[in-house]
């Protein structure tokens, strides 16, 4: 492997844009070639996100998953490395981010990565072709600021947007692993939900994903033990009544629920996101 090839991954990890220096190096590339690039854990977190969502999606028994808005491809690397039967198809419009992407799966001879260097708006998902399952992590609250510009800044007009979005991919995908952030276009002054409204948050996101078509299989919220962040699931009675009527779930129950998660001890507003894991209510079950 090239010397050189650290160096060139720095330089295009450190290309400023908006979303530049979010996401880490795959693990696998940093023990190829000991290039790593530094993300305060205690301010978000890439592998405990994976850890959980190698539980969370059957990947043995899939055949293709699309990673929207893949940036530097921390997901997209990392799935396409450890499952080579598994066709992966990576949509990143940022050039130095696709660019990253293309390095690295070059050099690696990840000939099952493909990668967009696009975005996905909500008139480019009528084009998209079904695929087994979606990662859409943080990148829908974006929409009217990074993508879909004319889109009015109304929560109203927001929601019903986010809505369409997700009923246009329960339409082509069977599995959905889903998170996103509660700031619009990641403005703090303009919140979708408040930063700490865990229960309004939590309702808010399920009415948009219940709505959207999608089945809540398994919500997940962050807990640091001995140091170490990893993801646990609500209980299945939260989850149940979130997809019965998300909109009016007790308070009571959703309290009972995030019981024992410490998300205010995180600083900023990263770990506050749920991960959600659904499935397409629209679409033929895999076998």
């Amino acid at each position: 492997m090239s010397p050189e090839l650290a160096n060139e991954l720095h330089a295009l990890y450190q290309e400023p844009s908006k979303h530049h220096g979010y996401q880490s190096v795959p693990d696998f590339v940093t023990a190829a070639i000991n290039y790593r690039e530094p993300i305060d854990q205690s301010w978000r977190g890439d592998r405990c996100r994976l850890d959980y969502l190698l539980r969370a999606l059957p990947f043995e028994h899939l055949t293709s998953v699309t990673d929207i808005g893949a940036n530097t491809g921390y997901f997209s690397l990392s799935l396409a490395h450890a499952f080579p039967h598994l066709q992966v198809t990576a949509c990143e419009p940022d050039r130095a981010h696709a660019k990253f992407l293309r390095t690295i799966a070059s050099a690696f001879s990840l000939t099952n990565l493909d990668v967009i260097p696009k975005g996905v708006t909500l008139r480019a998902l009528s084009g998209f072709q079904p695929k087994d399952a979606v990662l859409l992590l943080n990148v829908l609250h974006h929409a009217g600021y990074d993508f879909d510009p004319s889109l009015p800044r109304t929560v109203a007009a927001f929601t019903e947007y986010a809505t369409d979005y997700l009923k246009a991919l329960a339409g082509k995908r069977q599995y959905l692993f889903f998170q996103m952030g509660s700031n619009w276009g990641g403005d703090v002054h303009n919140p979708l939900v408040p930063r700490d409204a865990h229960i309004e948050k939590l309702r808010y996101f399920a009415s948009l994903l219940v709505n959207g078509g999608w089945t809540i299989c398994r919500v997940a919220y962050p807990k640091r033990t001995a140091g170490v962040i990893a993801y646990h699931d609500l209980p299945e009675m939260v989850v149940g009544a979130l997809n019965d009527d998300p909109e009016h779930v007790f308070e009571e129950v959703l309290l009972a629920g995030l019981r024992g998660f410490a998300l205010d001890e995180f600083p900023g507003e990263f770990y506050k996101r749920p991960l959600f894991t659904c499935v397409s209510t629209h679409v033929r079950p895999l076998a």
